[in-house]
């Protein structure tokens, strides 16, 4: 995620006239007329757009763990057939953990599998190869995969924390 704050050069507690200042700033200096490009031209403007509404910018300083339980919480309250939002949440969250889990063991497995290969008798560079380029793959998923059980299991810890809100 781009950060914005650093697009235009200020603190994350910079106030609405110093984000203002900055943007003018910065927005001339990013100009394509004076040899900036239109990319660099359009973080510089979204950035602005971003960090000067109070309500943006509020959900863009929220973590992944807040931002993910923002977005569960509007899914939520736009389905009128939830009885009780916040277990309809935690269910889904759940269920995120369980489907996550069984991919994750999955991959491990199959990583170990690769691993153990036994080495064909017409080995060739290509296949070494393509067994390499897997195994890092499947490293990169796993990875992956573990970040963002992570991350589900701090959603769910946030949502039991502010049961009684929710």
């Amino acid at each position: 995620m781009t950060d914005h704050y650093a697009t235009l050069g200020v603190a994350r507690d910079a106030d609405a006239e110093t984000i203002k200042a900055a943007y003018k700033r910065a927005s001339l200096a990013a100009h394509p007329d004076r040899g900036d490009s239109h990319e660099t031209m359009a973080a510089v403007n979204q950035a602005y757009a971003i960090l000067s509404d109070p309500q943006l910018r509020a959900e863009y300083d929220l973590d992944d763990a807040e931002r993910l339980i923002l977005q569960l919480i509007r899914e939520t309250v736009t389905n009128s057939n939830v009885r009780w939002p916040a277990q309809h949440m935690r269910d889904d969250v759940d269920s995120g953990i369980t489907t996550m889990t069984s991919k994750l063991a999955w991959v491990i497995h199959e990583i170990d599998r690769v691993k153990t290969l036994p080495g064909r008798l017409d080995s060739s560079l290509e296949w070494d190869t393509a067994v390499a380029a897997y195994l890092v793959d499947l490293e990169d998923k796993r990875v992956g995969m573990k970040a963002h059980l992570e991350l589900l299991r701090t959603v769910r810890e946030r949502l039991n924390r502010y049961q009684d809100v929710l």
